[in-house]
């Protein structure tokens, strides 16, 4: 099941502090790599599906509209903005496919393991 986890925004005298991941945290499992994703608009990513890897994703710029699905269940959309700091969590054994919604958004994606090509299904967006 996907979750949206809302983070702290802290404020502070030169600005505010975007609270992203808790070790203590149910959902936080372990750290494995850290990607960051610079997206244009409108261009969509092709669907990813992760035999065992776990993604926490969070917008840190922009706002980015997130498709995913189970083996054969309907869609769901989830748009994040990043200015309410909140973090998706996509399990294992979901499809999914993101795009930006505005002119340019920055997505940083923690997977609980080491990238492994074998582990990793690519399919064309349609």
């Amino acid at each position: 099941m996907i979750r949206i986890i809302r983070n702290k925004i802290i404020k502070s005298k030169s600005g505010k502090i975007f609270k992203y991941i808790d070790k203590n945290k149910s959902y936080f499992k372990k750290f494995g790599e850290v990607y960051v994703n610079i997206l244009e608009s409108k261009k969509n990513v092709d669907w990813i599906f992760h035999k065992k890897c776990q993604c926490l994703l969070l917008v840190i710029v922009g706002r980015i509209k997130f498709i995913t699905k189970k083996k054969n269940k309907k869609k769901n959309i989830v748009i994040l903005d990043s200015k309410k700091n909140q973090l998706l969590v996509i399990p294992p054994k979901t499809w999914f496919s993101f795009s930006s919604i505005t002119s340019k958004s920055i997505l940083l994606n923690l997977i609980d393991k080491p990238h492994d090509p074998k582990e990793t299904i690519r399919e064309k967006f349609n």
